[in-house]
């Protein structure tokens, strides 16, 4: 049985995997997160506050509509121990002064529909908007390797979904790759 909210989060990932944990309808379409995405996500904003210098204990700020993101976001300071000081999106002026000067925040999750973008928070930001692209990844099918070397800042090999190997632009060479892709163990990957 769950002790805490993120082991009850991880166990419904689990469990419930690619049903749908959040529903949200911007327009005409639901846009639908999994449990599992919802998981995934909350993990990938933990390490992005550990990257930004959110320690255990610190204290971020969303502000923003109701959105997967919020979700999102809020797990994401949950997971990295990051304590959630969520503001209404309609909030007076005076009273997200009072929150930020009682508080005292390292970081704000804003969203475009913040009012005035959360600029005048003095405070760095991560846009609720650009959560999207974290970890997100651009598939490219081509034949021809040279074009992908070109293309890309990074390749990673997969096996059965699973990412085997990570090549970052410079540290790898035709040959290389090729060895990586079809198991050739006598070449070795080196920059190009």
């Amino acid at each position: 049985m769950a002790q805490t909210i993120i082991e009850f989060l991880a166990a419904a990932a689990e469990r419930f995997g690619e049903r749908p944990a959040v529903m949200f309808k911007p327009g005409i379409r639901y846009q639908k997160w999994s449990y599992a995405e919802l998981w995934e996500s909350s993990g990938r904003v933990a390490s992005l506050l550990r990257e930004r210098g959110v320690q255990k204990g610190d204290r971020a700020l969303l502000w923003g509509p109701n959105c997967p993101q919020w979700v999102v976001s809020f797990f994401g300071c949950i997971r990295a121990g990051v304590i959630a000081v969520p503001l209404d999106l309609r909030s007076p002026d005076d009273f997200v002064e009072k929150v930020i000067s009682k508080s005292k925040p390292s970081l704000a999750f804003v969203s475009r529909l913040t009012p005035g973008g959360g600029e005048a928070l003095d405070l760095p930001l991560v846009r609720f908007e650009d959560l999207a692209r974290l970890g997100k990844a651009l598939v490219i099918v081509s034949s021809d390797l040279d074009e992908l070397m070109t293309l890309c800042d990074s390749i990673v090999a997969l096996a059965e979904g699973q990412v085997v190997k990570r090549f970052e632009r410079g540290a790898w060479s035709r040959r290389g790759l090729m060895a990586a892709a079809f198991g050739d163990s006598s070449s070795q990957v080196a920059p190009a």
